[in-house]
């Protein structure tokens, strides 16, 4: 399983718990949630309204208030949280525009105080308009189950490395209104091209080869050899985005090589 399968699941599995409490107008509100499968593919691209440097293909999941996200016409999605390989992003109490991008990597304990708030104590270093070592969230639903979340997720991100799937760090993030700004947007996809870099591919090529070198290695370090997997997926992804986007032979050349390495690692599993 992929981890962006694994992350999905985990949401899905305590979203309902979330959305059983609210306060606000003092009426039922409806949350909706989503895979990465089951976004809506035509209206990804409104996820920059999180975040300018959003990879699209790092999505995992999303669960949300009143399709904020998937409405053309809404400037932002009212407490929604999205849910991506490397971190999330929330929208805290008192933030009016703009959410908190927040690496899961970078949460060291998690405290539920009262019912509707959350306290993290972070363990690395914040980007400059946010510096703290800690980070309450209000929320307008249970805390105890987006708690549950996180702790599963983190288990997963410990095992994988995504330092390279965003350039946000944990902070304040502010997106960009995607229909009046397509140049921001295109310079947001750069981000998402590092697994598309000549570099990022030796790196993948040497990690294969450990595998294809030793048959036996894959099923002592199963976990590593599905990540790894799930990393070719995703620049197989990336790469053919740029070779939508470019004419360069390089990227072309580089998807044939990267799907072969794929399918070789996959026949080890038969």
């Amino acid at each position: 399983m992929s981890k962006h399968d694994e992350i999905a699941e985990i949401v899905e599995k305590y979203c309902g718990e979330l959305a059983e409490y609210s306060l606000s107008y003092n009426n039922k509100r409806y949350w909706t949630f989503y895979s990465y499968k089951t976004f809506p593919a035509d209206k990804k691209s409104n996820l920059l309204k999180f975040d300018k440097n959003l990879f699209e293909a790092d999505m995992a999941a999303m669960y949300s208030i009143d399709n904020g996200v998937i409405n053309p016409d809404a400037e932002k999605c009212k407490d929604g949280i999205v849910f991506m390989l490397s971190g999330f992003y929330i929208r805290t109490a008192g933030q009016l525009k703009g959410y908190t991008f927040i690496k899961y990597s970078a949460i060291d304990d998690i405290e539920v105080k009262g019912k509707k708030e959350l306290h993290l104590t972070l363990n690395v270093q914040t980007n400059d308009f946010w510096k703290q070592e800690y980070l309450d969230i209000s929320i307008d639903y249970y805390a105890e189950p987006l708690k549950k979340i996180l702790t599963e997720i983190i288990e997963i991100d410990r095992k994988t490395d995504t330092s390279y799937t965003t350039e946000s760090q944990t902070g304040i993030v502010k997106g960009i209104n995607q229909k009046n700004n397509r140049e921001a947007y295109f310079k947001g996809q750069i981000s998402g091209y590092k697994r598309a870099s000549r570099e990022y591919q030796i790196k993948l090529q040497k990690q294969a080869d450990a595998f294809l070198a030793n048959r036996n290695l894959w099923k002592k370090k199963q976990s590593e050899y599905e990540a790894l997997l799930d990393e070719y997926e995703q620049t197989i992804i990336e790469l053919q985005t740029c070779i939508e986007q470019s004419a360069s032979p390089e990227y072309r050349e580089m998807m044939d090589s990267t799907k072969a390495y794929k399918e070789r690692l996959e026949e080890l599993a038969y």
